[in-house]
């Protein structure tokens, strides 16, 4: 279900979980008294229960975690749809709609804590005790963090210490980062560099920092015709029909690790651009191929290039064939204003009905954007 792009109206699944989202904060903010007083004062209030009926009824796979407030409110209440990551675009807009007159502070996620904080959390979850704790941080040819707790000297690696290393280092650097950044975290019983963990947020940032200076200088739409392409060939099973890029056969790109990362598992496209380009692609359904008004996929790249590239609100940077669809690959600064831009040449060319721009991110799998108003949804899109 789509919840950031669709085309100024709502389907009625859309409209009925607005509505549970509305319910949901009228009754966290009739209650919110009551939940004060249940941690400050043992007041009575079954909390689980509570949460259940009323964040439940807007989804039942979205996570919730009270906390210490982190800006001097009462205390701090985070959401997170943890590996069902196509379900943020629905967190934004939970978070959007959150009463200011509760006292309490609301966040995606589980935030970054201070190291006094980080120990709590971590007994309080998983009653182990992070004291001696070091952590080493190494970086992928994707930009990606792969992070090894490593447990104070004689304290055996277990089931129970790898879950509270995932724990230690949630909270030391925030699901947020983590969910861009990191693609492991481990247990290890020794690793050279690793540093203390009062010192590890800094220095794994600092790292990955010195990492992303190899990134792009400008947004790729700067570049002009410097850009250097890749080819690729793949080799796709037949199937009836293909979600995502399941048929490529043939692909290019100007970005090979980003290209490569979007074509595996976990992808965030702020790993590969330090100007918030978001990496998405436009899929064109071959089976019309000939009634479109483009002469060919050239064709519609280049007027894609001439309505984007000028304004400054992206560029082509990559695309492929599949064994029945065609795909062009954009850099988009700011989707929001490319979006109508996108769509309007497109249509202004006649392209085939089922055309839509899809998203790389895995936070953005579920969202697509039909470049007709009655393009129906695209093959295998996530709900």
């Amino acid at each position: 279900m789509r919840f950031r792009f669709h085309e100024g109206h709502q389907s009625p699944e859309q409209t009925a979980v607005h509505r549970a989202i509305e319910r949901w904060w009228s009754a966290f903010r009739a209650n919110a008294a009551q939940i004060d007083s249940m941690f400050k004062q043992g007041a009575q209030l079954d909390l689980p229960a509570f949460m259940h009926e009323h964040l439940g009824a807007v989804d039942e796979r979205l996570m919730w975690e009270f906390g210490p407030a982190l800006r001097g409110g009462k205390h701090r209440l985070v959401f997170t749809p943890e590996r069902v990551r196509h379900l943020r675009p629905l967190v934004d807009v939970l978070l959007a709609r959150a009463p200011a007159d509760t006292g309490f502070e609301f966040y995606f996620g589980r935030q970054a804590e201070p190291l006094e904080l980080v120990a709590m959390t971590v007994k309080g979850r998983t009653a182990e005790s992070i004291e001696g704790w070091r952590l080493s941080a190494t970086i992928n040819e994707h930009l990606g963090l792969e992070l090894r707790v490593v447990p104070r000297r004689g304290q055996l690696a277990s089931e129970e210490i790898s879950g509270a290393a995932v724990v230690a280092a949630e909270s030391l650097l925030g699901e947020s980062f983590l969910d861009v950044f990191c693609d492991s975290i481990d247990v290890s019983s020794d690793e050279p560099d690793a540093v203390p963990l009062d010192a590890a947020g800094a220095h794994v940032r600092a790292m990955l920092e010195r990492a992303r200076g190899t990134l792009a200088t400008a947004p790729l739409h700067e570049f002009g015709d410097t850009l250097k392409w890749t080819m690729f060939k793949l080799e796709p099973r037949r199937a009836d029909d293909y979600p995502h890029q399941l048929d490529l056969f043939v692909g290019k790109t100007v970005h090979v690790p980003m290209w490569q990362c979007a074509h595996s598992a976990g992808f965030s496209s702020e790993r590969f651009s330090r100007f918030g380009e978001t990496f998405c692609f436009l899929k064109l359904d071959g089976k019309d191929a000939g009634t479109e008004g483009f002469a060919d996929k050239g064709a519609i790249e280049d007027a894609l290039e001439a309505a984007l590239r000028p304004a400054g609100l992206g560029a082509v940077v990559g695309g492929g064939t599949g064994l029945r669809y065609s795909y062009i690959d954009l850099a988009l600064p700011d989707v929001e204003r490319a979006l109508p831009v996108v769509r309007q040449a497109l249509q202004r060319g006649g392209i085939v009905k089922r055309s839509w721009l899809q998203f790389y991110d895995d936070t953005l799998a579920a969202e697509w954007v039909g470049i007709w108003d009655d393009t129906p949804a695209p093959p295998g899109v996530a709900d």
